[in-house]
């Protein structure tokens, strides 16, 4: 199961949850996540 499926489940949305990493804010899952909603429903 992909990272932006898993925080879906948690509650998290992946496209907000960001972190500093070398002065850069940058996004657990990049640009490549989607939640697949059909697949975990």
């Amino acid at each position: 199961m992909p990272p932006s499926e898993v925080l879906h489940l948690l509650g998290i949305d992946h496209e907000r949850l960001t972190f500093y990493h070398n002065g850069i804010e940058r996004r657990l899952t990049n640009v490549h996540g989607q939640v697949l909603k059909e697949v975990i429903a």
